[in-house]
């Protein structure tokens, strides 16, 4: 990583190397820096293109529930 200071001398990343997997822990703590700022642009873009739209934020879940086999083998 190569580090870059601005003008009030704070530490700015310049550049970095990611190599696989994407699923170490910088990487995953990094895409997770990075998602809410994206989706703040997103959000600030369509209001822009659009001044009545209303957002849902949907969650889809699935309930707890047992394994599907286990419960074959004991009706049988």
């Amino acid at each position: 990583m190569c580090f870059v200071k601005d003008e009030q001398a704070h530490k700015k990343l310049a550049q970095t190397l990611f190599y696989p997997p994407r699923l170490r822990s910088l990487c995953t703590w990094r895409r997770a820096m990075k998602q809410p700022n994206q989706l703040t642009q997103i959000l600030e873009k369509a209001v822009k293109q659009q001044k009545t739209v209303h957002f849902l934020f949907l969650t889809p879940t699935v309930e707890n529930t047992t394994d599907a086999l286990s419960i074959n083998k004991k009706d049988q």
